[in-house]
């Protein structure tokens, strides 16, 4: 990674990427947005994937983070092709990595951008088969195998407990597909340096 990427410069990547559509808007240190996703209705067949094109929305946001560089957590039927390591306690959905989200099989500081998706609510989780997320140990997990200076993007309808020392919540965007769906929100998360 080379220098530091400033909160404008992430926004003017998204706007020019997607020119149709409103930017993030940056207000001294912190990023704010509505990202209107719409539907896919064909979609992959698999409850609870991310939702169309969110991927490259945020790819765009962080055009310093290569998609071959990413641990995509919860990362359920990602398919390979998306790049980056995926994680997933369901062995079943071929992951890279069968793992407990709170127990990672990674060295300290392997990652600099993760993007989670967790199950949003125990009903969620009962439809995947796995028991429902602890976000506080998963975000205690991330700080981890995280490095400092790194990023990560937690997709949600419900902001994880984090600790302050750690992580610095710099940006949330709502997320807004179409009648009938949630409403959820990408909250934005960067690595603090190490006590």
């Amino acid at each position: 990674m080379g220098a530091r990427v400033s909160l404008i410069t992430r926004a003017e990547s998204y706007r020019l990427r997607f020119p149709k559509y409103p930017p993030p808007v940056v207000y001294g240190d912190w990023l704010y947005g509505i990202w209107e996703i719409g539907n896919d209705y064909k979609g992959n067949g698999f409850y609870g994937s991310y939702p169309p094109r969110y991927l490259q929305r945020l790819q765009a946001l962080f055009p310093d983070h290569p998609p071959a560089t990413w641990l995509h957590l919860f990362s359920g039927a990602l398919k390979a092709t998306v790049g980056g390591m995926r994680a997933d306690c369901n062995h079943e959905l071929r992951p890279s990595v069968a793992a407990d989200a709170a127990r990672l099989p990674f060295r300290d500081g392997s990652f600099s951008m993760v993007a989670a998706d967790p199950p949003y609510t125990a009903a969620d989780a009962a439809r995947y088969g796995t028991k429902m997320v602890n976000r506080r140990a998963v975000m205690l997990e991330l700080s981890r195998v995280v490095r400092p200076g790194g990023f990560v993007a937690w997709l949600d309808c419900v902001k994880p407990q984090y600790r302050k020392a750690e992580w610095k919540l710099f940006g949330e965007i709502g997320i807004a597909r179409s009648t009938n769906h949630r409403v959820r929100f990408v909250f934005l998360f960067e690595r603090k340096p190490c006590a």
